[in-house]
């Protein structure tokens, strides 16, 4: 979930195969577990596929997937043969084509972008499938409706990198990238165990104050900016201390530290409120 980083589920799928296997099931199963709920599509060109794409045009889904130059020549041809671009800024511009997938059955549209290269390079490479020509690099993006300003549909587009910089860190900080048994049943439950660990670090966060609030964009879709788990861990879990009996309660001694202190008094505060 985008806004708050936690987990929804997991849906394991048997054998080594690509993340876009069986997406369509997945999309299906979400759409009908958050009925109540309204659902926007974002992905990388993996899931450029018909099935996908008409399945989400068909139940007005709106959605935002990387265009995959190298599978979609009418795309690079358009980007080669295009000579009046629109201004983003003084690196972005774009233009839009509308319908430039044959295979789509509804209306849709692609919007082309081009980032000016910072080290302008000589064309000393072949002209295959890349849509970069030494001067721009250029992407594409396939999307359900125009009623995008490009750089809204830009930075929600890379905002997707908060998602991959949650998967990262549940499969680097809670092994979740580990497959420890050759069964399908004991690897899923290991999974859940480990979704739920991810999930309950996050809700921790909150319900102790670490967290900050941001602003939301375009970009960040991010409520709240949290502690990577690797810091919660060495100021939170891995403290050095000693437990003692003060009036016959239970206690834990610390060694003095401004900073700590104020961090547990911080924590304490918040707790009471």
């Amino acid at each position: 979930m985008a806004e708050t980083g936690h987990f929804l589920a997991i849906w394991n799928r048997p054998g080594n195969v690509h993340d876009s296997n069986r997406a369509l099931q997945l999309i299906k199963r979400i759409e009908k577990q958050l009925s109540l709920f309204s659902i926007r599509f974002r992905a990388d060109s993996a899931f450029c596929v018909p099935a996908v794409l008409n399945y989400l045009l068909q139940r007005q889904i709106p959605f935002a997937v990387k265009a995959p130059f190298w599978k979609l020549l009418a795309l690079k041809t358009a980007a080669q043969q295009r000579h009046l671009w629109y201004s983003i800024d003084e690196i972005w511009s774009f233009f839009w084509l509308k319908k430039p997938i044959d295979s789509l059955e509804k209306e849709h549209y692609a919007l082309l972008f081009r980032k000016r290269s910072k080290n302008l390079r000589s064309l000393s490479s072949l002209d295959l499938f890349s849509p970069n020509n030494g001067f721009y690099e250029y992407s594409a993006v396939v999307t359900d409706t125009k009623q995008w300003e490009a750089k809204e549909l830009l930075l929600f587009v890379s905002g997707r990198s908060g998602q991959e910089n949650s998967l990262s860190e549940l499969k680097d900080d809670f092994a979740f990238g580990y497959v420890p048994t050759h069964t399908y049943q004991a690897n899923s439950a290991y999974f859940q165990v480990s979704q739920m660990a991810y999930n309950l670090s996050i809700s921790l966060q909150h319900d102790m104050g670490l967290v900050q609030k941001q602003a939301s964009n375009s970009k960040t879709t991010r409520l709240y900016r949290g502690w990577k788990w690797k810091t919660f861990r060495f100021l939170i879990l891995n403290r050095a201390g000693r437990i003692g009996w003060e009036q016959g309660t239970k206690v834990l001694y610390l060694t003095f530290n401004k900073v700590t202190k104020h961090l547990y008094d911080h924590m304490i505060k918040f707790q009471m409120l």
